[in-house]
């Protein structure tokens, strides 16, 4: 052994996270290379977002010393003034503990809802949570690891941090699945890390990361804390200090916040002159590319931020060309490119657009349809109260839902859902885009209207069928998620109502749907790749500017692009866009409206339809599936000719009373819908 080596004091660590890191570091023994000095647990980073919070009275009544610390530490982000003190050899951090939730306490303080705080909390709970994993739990996550950072670049200790990359445990050391843990909730958790870990690698560099082989994260069942998904056998506590150790001659120096991130109030680039980050709008979104000299052994990472959040990013490659999604969102935006070496494991330099206000609050007015105006989290339940309610993730565009007729103490009454189709005119015209108002008032029924979160994208996008976007790619299943959750909360059933790209969505939703649900479209498509290519093309365009970048659809007119290729770009996407390719639900309810002079909704949409279902078009029957589908062929005018807003009133009502489907094909052809026309086929 080197006698220098032998003599040289301990490394000093503190631990940031949870018992999964603590656990690592025994009781001091004479000759450790490694000793902790301090630890901090219970709290997640998302609190250094906020002020400190004031002590909760019931802290005393906490029996245990150091549970009673813990909770005072993430009340007071101790964990900001020991980064700054910098009195450390290591910082070791974990995300194990960010799986508890945060309260908003009454008093508008944010802490972390760990059990020990819950044990004085009391209940009723005062205050809302914030649960972990929610848009908002993650904007203030990274805000608050930003301001770690800055705390630790003030006693210059950014290069003593290491991430301890641990995850849930699936199965226990006998390849039993891990008792008490479902494995649904395990990988939810896990997926959550894994994002939060490349968040820290981002921040830290890739050789502050110590991960470990899944062979390594088995649960212990003899752990001396217990059965858990995070107390793993001793070889990943011994796997910890040894590479904790080894790093230390390994790890390279890590660049201070001041040289990625120095702000410069003019907004210019941070890099030398000869490269700069331009920022332009374009038909597929905003477009930012490096201008300077070609540089092969150089790759970049580009965010989007509104603020301090990330909305949309593209990770290290060798373009210096890339396309995100234009926002819908207001607020300062501006684009960060990240440079460095081909396959290193941090950036070099960091270069910045001037922020510019987006959106032009001539593209987005949510105030015209409403004063009172609700924001929510991803996984918050809609109020049953009328308004636009927002719902904001991490992206440029929310997915937006009016609400009127919703009195208090709304139950039992069917909830009329309303979807648009194609705008007329758009230009000039101000997101978000609700259709249905008027349908409501003549039905007597509260109503949802839902708007189609990428028509804010750009005012060349007329339609878009709600089949998603790059942010919202399960779109039908998000609005069938808060659909669901308000017919809870009314113990009401719902009337889905859309025509032509409101059909579309109409359908897809039902699908989505667990309430008891009906759906009423007419001249629906169910394939979206067979309407209009020019159309189609300018959804795709919009939606996923980066996949139709790539497929050089931006660079083709509406003639060349075909449709084989404009379904390979949603297919790649994934999203909903061809409903024949949807297996039947038996328990969603369609009556399907066709008017019979339109022939391209026939042979493109409604034929194919049929036949998925093994059912063909003749006339003067009636055809019902297995899965509740009822098709009425109908005269109501030329070509893409909709029943009149009367007939559609009418219609809403009989299904509101209950009567079926099939019945209700049956008086349309019988002539008892008001200003009907000759039916001259049902199907």
């Amino acid at each position: 052994m080197d006698p220098k080596a032998a003599c040289a004091p301990p490394l000093r660590i503190f631990v940031a996270g949870s018992c999964v890191s603590r656990d690592a570091f025994g009781e001091p023994q004479a000759g450790d290379a490694l000793v902790l000095t301090s630890y901090l647990a219970r709290s997640s980073l998302a609190t250094l977002a906020c002020a400190p919070a004031s002590p909760t009275p019931n802290i005393a009544k906490i029996a245990s010393l150091f549970q009673r610390r813990m909770v005072k530490a993430d009340h007071a982000r101790q964990l900001l003034a020991l980064a700054r003190a910098g009195e450390f050899d290591l910082l070791l951090l974990d995300l194990i503990d960010e799986r508890f939730h945060l309260l908003r306490r009454e008093d508008g303080a944010i802490v972390t809802y760990s059990n020990e705080y819950a044990a004085v909390a009391g209940r009723p709970l005062g205050g809302t949570w914030i649960r972990s994993g929610s848009a908002e739990h993650v904007h203030m996550w990274r805000v608050g690891l930003q301001r770690l950072i800055e705390a630790l670049d003030e006693s210059g200790s950014l290069a003593k941090v290491r991430i301890n990359c641990v995850y849930w445990a699936a199965r226990d050391v006998d390849g039993k699945p891990t008792h008490g843990f479902s494995p649904e909730v395990t990988e939810a958790a896990n997926a959550f890390l894994a994002e939060r870990y490349r968040d820290l690698e981002a921040a830290f560099g890739e050789s502050a990361c110590l991960r470990y082989p899944p062979s390594a994260l088995v649960s212990d069942p003899h752990h001396r804390w217990g059965v858990s998904a995070f107390h793993y056998v001793p070889a990943l506590y011994e796997e910890t200090r040894r590479r904790l150790i080894e790093s230390m001659t390994s790890h390279s120096s890590v660049p201070q916040a001041s040289q990625l991130t120095g702000s410069c109030p003019t907004g210019a680039a941070i890099a030398p002159r000869t490269r700069q980050v331009e920022l332009a709008v374009s038909d597929c979104g905003l477009t930012a590319s490096i201008k300077g000299p070609n540089a092969p052994e150089l790759e970049y990472a580009f965010y989007l931020m509104r603020g301090p959040q990330r909305v949309a990013a593209t990770w290290y490659s060798p373009r210096t060309t890339v396309t995100l999604p234009y926002p819908s969102i207001p607020g300062t935006y501006e684009i960060t490119a990240f440079e460095r070496q081909r396959r290193a494991p941090k950036p070099t330099r960091k270069y910045r657009t001037l922020p510019v206000q987006l959106p032009d609050p001539a593209c987005y007015a949510a105030q015209r349809w409403s004063d009172h105006i609700e924001l929510y989290d991803r996984d918050r339940s809609l109020l049953a109260v009328d308004g636009v309610h927002r719902v904001l993730d991490d992206g440029p565009s929310s997915l937006d839902f009016l609400l009127r007729g919703f009195t208090p103490g709304l139950t039992r009454k069917p909830l009329l859902v309303c979807f648009g189709g194609a705008i007329v005119h758009r230009r000039g015209m101000a997101g978000p885009f609700f259709h249905g108002l008027s349908l409501g008032r003549a039905c007597g029924l509260p109503v949802v209207c839902v708007a189609d979160p990428t028509l804010t994208r750009s005012a060349d996008v007329a339609l878009a069928w709600y089949a998603g976007n790059d942010q919202w790619p399960t779109l039908y299943r998000e609005i069938a998620r808060h659909l669901d959750q308000l017919a809870e909360a009314t113990k009401s059933s719902l009337v889905l109502v859309g025509g032509s790209g409101g059909g579309f969505a109409a359908l897809s939703v039902l699908i989505g749907l667990n309430s008891v649900a009906r759906a009423i479209v007419w001249n629906p498509q169910t394939t979206i790749a067979r309407y209009h290519p020019l159309s189609v093309q300018r959804y795709v365009m919009c939606a996923f500017p980066e996949i139709a970048r790539k497929m050089g659809l931006g660079r083709r007119s509406a003639d060349h692009a075909s449709r084989e290729m404009l379904a390979e770009c949603m297919e790649r996407a994934g999203v909903l866009h061809d409903l024949t390719r949807v297996m039947p639900i038996s328990r969603a309810k369609a009556l399907y409206l066709q008017n019979e002079s339109d022939t391209h909704h026939i042979e493109g949409h409604l034929k194919p339809f049929l036949a998925s279902r093994g059912l063909s078009l003749e006339a003067g029957q009636h055809v019902m599936s297995s899965d509740g589908l009822t098709v009425c062929l109908g005269n109501w005018g030329s070509g893409h000719a909709r029943p009149s807003p009367q007939a559609v009133a009418w219609l809403v009502n009989q299904v509101a009373l209950g009567r079926d489907n099939e019945a209700v094909a049956r008086s349309i052809v019988d002539g008892e819908m008001p200003q009907g026309h000759q039916t001259t086929a049902t199907v």
